[in-house]
C-alpha cells in the first residue's frame, strides 16, 4: 500500500557517480517498481541539505533550493522524480527534509561527530570549522516515526514537502562543545 523509501548514501568520502547511482536512480528503481506493483503511496525521505545556506530562518518548504554538496543535489534530484509521480498522479507522495537526525541507534549523529572526538584527542583545540554562526535545527528519530505513522494512518496531506525540526535552534559551537 505505501513505500517509505528511507534508503540512501550519506557519505562524504562518496563520489559523485556513486551518490546518483545510490540516491538518483535507486530512487527512479523503487518508483518505477513500485508502480509495477501497484502501490499508491510513496514517503521518500530527502534532507533539509536541499536547501544549502539559508537565505532565512526558519527554514520553510518553498525556502530557495541551492544544494551546496553533491549528497544535497543527489537528494533533489531523487526528490523531482518523486514529484513527477505525484504531478502525473501515478502515485500519492509526500518528501521529508529532516534536519539533523539524533536519539537512540543513529549512527548518522555519531559519525559526524566522530572525528571531531579524534582531533580531540589529538589535542586540537580550535577548528576553523566552527568560525561564524553557524544555526541548525535537530530532530528526533521518534519524531521522525511518529510523523510518518500519522501520515499513512490519517491518509490526510499528501502530495506535500515536509521540513521535520525540533523547535530549538542550535549553535555549531556549543553543540560541538
Amino acid at each position: 500500500e505505501c513505500i517509505v523509501h528511507c534508503a540512501a548514501i550519506f557519505d562524504l568520502a562518496a563520489t559523485v557517480k556513486q551518490l546518483q547511482a545510490v540516491n538518483v536512480q535507486g530512487t527512479a528503481n523503487l518508483l518505477q517498481a513500485a508502480q509495477a506493483a501497484g502501490v499508491r503511496q510513496f514517503i521518500h525521505f530527502s534532507t533539509a541539505d536541499v536547501y544549502g545556506t539559508p537565505q532565512f530562518t526558519p527554514l520553510t518548504e518553498d525556502h530557495p533550493l541551492h544544494p551546496g554538496t553533491p549528497y544535497g543535489q543527489s537528494k533533489l534530484e531523487s526528490e523531482r522524480l518523486v514529484q513527477a509521480e505525484s504531478a502525473n498522479g501515478r502515485m500519492d507522495t509526500i518528501i521529508i527534509r529532516p534536519s539533523f537526525i539524533y536519539g537512540p541507534r543513529c549512527v548518522y549523529a555519531a559519525g559526524m561527530f566522530v572525528p571531531l572526538l579524534i582531533l580531540k584527542e589529538m589535542g586540537i583545540k580550535k577548528l576553523p570549522v566552527l568560525y561564524g554562526d553557524l544555526k541548525f535545527n535537530c530532530v528526533h528519530v521518534d519524531d521522525i516515526a511518529l510523523f510518518v505513522a500519522y501520515a499513512i494512518k490519517s491518509g490526510k496531506n499528501w502530495n506535500s514537502i515536509y521540513n521535520l525540526a525540533d523547535n530549538d535552534i542550535v549553535s555549531l559551537e556549543p553543540a560541538v562543545r
